[in-house]
Protein backbone atom coordinates (compact mmCIF):
# COMPACT_ATOMS: atom_id res chain seq x y z
CA UNK A 1 0.00 0.00 0.00
CA UNK A 2 2.99 2.34 -0.17
CA UNK A 3 1.95 3.62 -3.60
CA UNK A 4 -1.44 4.66 -2.25
CA UNK A 5 0.10 7.50 -0.23
CA UNK A 6 1.47 9.08 -3.41
CA UNK A 7 -1.90 8.73 -5.14
CA UNK A 8 -3.70 10.37 -2.24
CA UNK A 9 -1.16 13.20 -2.02
CA UNK A 10 -1.72 14.30 -5.61
CA UNK A 11 -5.50 14.07 -5.49
CA UNK A 12 -7.44 17.27 -4.87
CA UNK A 13 -10.90 16.22 -3.76
CA UNK A 14 -10.97 12.57 -2.81
CA UNK A 15 -12.98 10.15 -0.75
CA UNK A 16 -12.95 6.54 0.23
CA UNK A 17 -16.04 4.41 -0.31
CA UNK A 18 -16.11 1.22 1.70
CA UNK A 19 -18.67 -1.43 0.69
CA UNK A 20 -18.27 -2.67 4.21
CA UNK A 21 -16.62 -5.64 5.74
CA UNK A 22 -19.23 -6.70 8.20
CA UNK A 23 -19.13 -9.55 10.72
CA UNK A 24 -21.81 -11.29 8.65
CA UNK A 25 -19.11 -11.99 6.08
CA UNK A 26 -17.00 -13.64 8.77
CA UNK A 27 -19.64 -16.17 9.86
CA UNK A 28 -18.10 -19.58 10.38
CA UNK A 29 -18.08 -21.86 8.65
CA UNK A 30 -18.00 -19.53 5.64
CA UNK A 31 -18.05 -22.54 3.35
CA UNK A 32 -21.73 -23.05 4.07
CA UNK A 33 -22.90 -19.55 3.20
CA UNK A 34 -20.47 -17.41 1.19
CA UNK A 35 -18.15 -19.85 -0.55
CA UNK A 36 -15.44 -22.44 -0.21
CA UNK A 37 -12.46 -20.22 0.61
CA UNK A 38 -11.72 -16.51 0.65
CA UNK A 39 -8.97 -14.63 -1.16
CA UNK A 40 -6.77 -12.04 0.53
CA UNK A 41 -6.62 -12.95 4.20
CA UNK A 42 -5.00 -9.54 4.81
CA UNK A 43 -8.03 -7.62 3.52
CA UNK A 44 -9.29 -6.45 6.93
CA UNK A 45 -5.85 -5.32 8.07
CA UNK A 46 -5.23 -3.47 4.81
CA UNK A 47 -8.66 -1.86 4.97
CA UNK A 48 -7.93 -0.75 8.54
CA UNK A 49 -4.64 0.84 7.35
CA UNK A 50 -6.45 2.58 4.50
CA UNK A 51 -9.10 3.97 6.87
CA UNK A 52 -6.41 5.10 9.34
CA UNK A 53 -4.51 6.82 6.52
CA UNK A 54 -7.61 8.66 5.33
CA UNK A 55 -8.40 9.75 8.89
CA UNK A 56 -4.84 10.90 9.54
CA UNK A 57 -5.04 13.09 6.43
CA UNK A 58 -8.57 14.26 7.30
CA UNK A 59 -9.99 12.81 4.08
CA UNK A 60 -13.67 11.86 3.80
CA UNK A 61 -14.76 8.26 4.26
CA UNK A 62 -18.13 7.01 3.06
CA UNK A 63 -19.28 3.69 4.54
CA UNK A 64 -21.71 1.31 2.86
CA UNK A 65 -23.48 -1.47 4.77
CA UNK A 66 -25.22 -4.36 3.04
CA UNK A 67 -28.54 -5.17 4.69
CA UNK A 68 -29.81 -8.32 3.01
CA UNK A 69 -33.52 -8.94 2.51
CA UNK A 70 -32.86 -12.69 2.52
CA UNK A 71 -34.16 -14.11 5.85
CA UNK A 72 -31.31 -16.61 6.35
CA UNK A 73 -28.50 -14.25 5.46
CA UNK A 74 -25.99 -13.27 8.16
CA UNK A 75 -26.25 -9.77 6.62
CA UNK A 76 -29.98 -9.52 7.34
CA UNK A 77 -30.56 -7.14 10.30
CA UNK A 78 -33.06 -9.62 11.78
CA UNK A 79 -30.62 -12.57 11.63
CA UNK A 80 -29.27 -13.32 15.12
CA UNK A 81 -30.27 -9.85 16.36
CA UNK A 82 -28.32 -8.08 13.63
CA UNK A 83 -24.89 -9.23 14.82
CA UNK A 84 -23.65 -9.56 11.23
CA UNK A 85 -24.57 -6.10 9.94
CA UNK A 86 -22.27 -3.95 12.08
CA UNK A 87 -18.92 -2.90 10.67
CA UNK A 88 -15.74 -4.62 11.82
CA UNK A 89 -14.13 -2.50 14.54
CA UNK A 90 -11.04 -1.66 12.45
CA UNK A 91 -13.14 0.10 9.80
CA UNK A 92 -16.24 1.20 11.68
CA UNK A 93 -17.48 4.77 11.20
CA UNK A 94 -15.75 7.14 13.61
CA UNK A 95 -18.33 8.84 15.89
CA UNK A 96 -16.43 12.14 16.01
CA UNK A 97 -16.06 12.45 12.22
CA UNK A 98 -18.53 13.08 9.43
CA UNK A 99 -18.47 9.56 7.98
CA UNK A 100 -21.91 8.86 6.52
CA UNK A 101 -23.24 5.31 6.38
CA UNK A 102 -25.32 4.19 3.42
CA UNK A 103 -27.47 1.07 3.70
CA UNK A 104 -28.08 -1.00 0.59
CA UNK A 105 -29.72 -4.35 -0.14
CA UNK A 106 -28.41 -4.97 -3.67
CA UNK A 107 -24.88 -5.29 -5.08
CA UNK A 108 -24.52 -1.64 -6.13
CA UNK A 109 -23.81 0.96 -3.47
CA UNK A 110 -25.66 3.49 -5.65
CA UNK A 111 -29.08 1.81 -5.93
CA UNK A 112 -31.51 2.82 -3.19
CA UNK A 113 -29.00 5.13 -1.48
CA UNK A 114 -28.00 8.78 -1.67
CA UNK A 115 -24.32 7.89 -2.17
CA UNK A 116 -24.20 9.40 -5.66
CA UNK A 117 -25.72 12.67 -4.41
CA UNK A 118 -23.22 12.90 -1.53
CA UNK A 119 -20.23 12.22 -3.79
CA UNK A 120 -21.38 14.89 -6.24
CA UNK A 121 -22.26 17.43 -3.50
CA UNK A 122 -18.80 17.05 -1.96
CA UNK A 123 -17.12 17.53 -5.31
CA UNK A 124 -15.25 14.24 -5.08
CA UNK A 125 -12.99 13.73 -8.11
CA UNK A 126 -11.02 10.71 -6.87
CA UNK A 127 -12.81 7.78 -5.25
CA UNK A 128 -11.07 4.79 -3.64
CA UNK A 129 -13.24 1.67 -3.29
CA UNK A 130 -12.43 -1.21 -0.93
CA UNK A 131 -14.33 -3.97 0.89
CA UNK A 132 -16.19 -7.20 0.14
CA UNK A 133 -17.00 -8.93 -2.17
CA UNK A 134 -14.86 -8.15 -5.18
CA UNK A 135 -17.01 -9.90 -7.79
CA UNK A 136 -20.32 -8.64 -6.47
CA UNK A 137 -20.62 -5.43 -4.45
CA UNK A 138 -17.19 -3.92 -5.09
CA UNK A 139 -17.14 -4.56 -8.86
CA UNK A 140 -20.73 -3.40 -9.29
CA UNK A 141 -20.10 -0.24 -7.30
CA UNK A 142 -16.96 0.63 -9.29
CA UNK A 143 -18.59 -0.05 -12.66
CA UNK A 144 -21.82 1.73 -11.82
CA UNK A 145 -19.97 4.71 -10.36
CA UNK A 146 -18.00 4.98 -13.60
CA UNK A 147 -21.15 4.61 -15.71
CA UNK A 148 -22.91 7.32 -13.69
CA UNK A 149 -19.87 9.59 -13.90
CA UNK A 150 -20.06 10.22 -10.14
CA UNK A 151 -16.55 11.70 -10.03
CA UNK A 152 -17.13 13.83 -13.10
CA UNK A 153 -17.61 12.99 -16.73
CA UNK A 154 -14.70 13.22 -19.15
CA UNK A 155 -16.65 15.76 -21.20
CA UNK A 156 -16.72 18.24 -18.29
CA UNK A 157 -14.20 21.10 -18.09
CA UNK A 158 -11.01 19.69 -16.62
CA UNK A 159 -11.99 16.14 -17.54
CA UNK A 160 -13.34 13.42 -15.37
CA UNK A 161 -12.18 12.05 -12.07
CA UNK A 162 -10.86 8.61 -11.22
CA UNK A 163 -12.27 5.63 -9.35
CA UNK A 164 -9.56 3.44 -7.82
CA UNK A 165 -10.09 -0.17 -6.74
CA UNK A 166 -7.78 -0.71 -3.77
CA UNK A 167 -6.57 -4.18 -4.74
CA UNK A 168 -5.10 -5.23 -1.39
CA UNK A 169 -8.19 -4.06 0.55
CA UNK A 170 -10.75 -6.23 -1.28
CA UNK A 171 -11.49 -9.93 -1.09
CA UNK A 172 -13.70 -12.53 -2.67
CA UNK A 173 -15.06 -15.97 -1.90
CA UNK A 174 -14.48 -18.96 -4.16
CA UNK A 175 -17.80 -20.41 -5.23
CA UNK A 176 -18.63 -24.11 -5.13
CA UNK A 177 -20.36 -26.08 -7.82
Amino acid sequence: MGELIDIIRVSQRRASCEPGIQPGFQVLPVTTHWGLTRSNAACEGNLARLVALFRARDLPILHVAHHSLEPGSPLNPAYEDGAGVAFISEAAPHPARDEPVFQKNVNSSFIGTTLEDVIRARGVRTLFVAGLETDRCVSTTVRMGANLGVVGARREPGGGGTIWLVQDAVANFERGR
